[in-house]
């Protein structure tokens, strides 16, 4: 497998994770159940770690990238800047996964205020996840990209678009 294909894998695992952790977070608060919030705690722990091996693997994938014809520089640029902050995003979150967990396990508190915090940071980290992860697919998946024209299934023009162009 070549950086890429490890950049794809473990970028797919940090976004499940991370999303379904704070949906399991969330669970766990509105049903004060401990366990499940411990649960929710180590997903989100290990979308944070997982995010380690994504970004080591972002330089060499996108140098594989970039030899590819109809790959923008725009387009990788814009996700690379995206996906530094979220790193950065996630492993704050990891790092407040983790307290959370340590003040819990010695029993001086419930860590309930202390999930509410992680669950809100999830929730914003969430949402840089679901944007990067949006702007690396487009990175490879024109259809996605803002603008894109739409094309039927043969590789032909709607009729809409043809009407259109025959009209210049």
């Amino acid at each position: 497998m070549s950086a890429v294909h490890f950049h794809i894998v473990f970028t797919h695992a940090v976004v499940v994770m991370t999303i379904l952790g704070v949906l399991i977070l969330a669970w766990s608060l509105l049903r004060k159940n401990h366990d499940i919030r411990t649960l929710g705690l180590v997903v989100i722990l290990a979308g944070g770690l997982f995010a380690i091996p994504v970004y080591l693997t972002g330089e060499p994938a996108e140098e594989v990238v970039e030899e590819v014809a109809g790959v923008t520089h725009d387009v990788i640029h814009e996700h690379e800047e995206s996906a530094e902050l979220t790193f950065i995003g996630l492993e704050i979150l990891a790092a407040a996964a983790l307290l959370t967990l340590l003040i819990t396990a010695r029993r001086k508190s419930t860590g309930q205020g202390a999930a509410i915090a992680v669950l809100v940071l999830g929730i914003i980290v969430s949402v840089l996840v679901a944007r990067t992860a949006n702007l690396g697919g487009q990175v490879r998946h024109s259809e996605i990209q803002s603008g894109a024209t739409s094309e039927t299934g043969s590789g032909e023009h709607s009729e809409e678009e043809e009407d259109h162009d025959d009209e210049h």
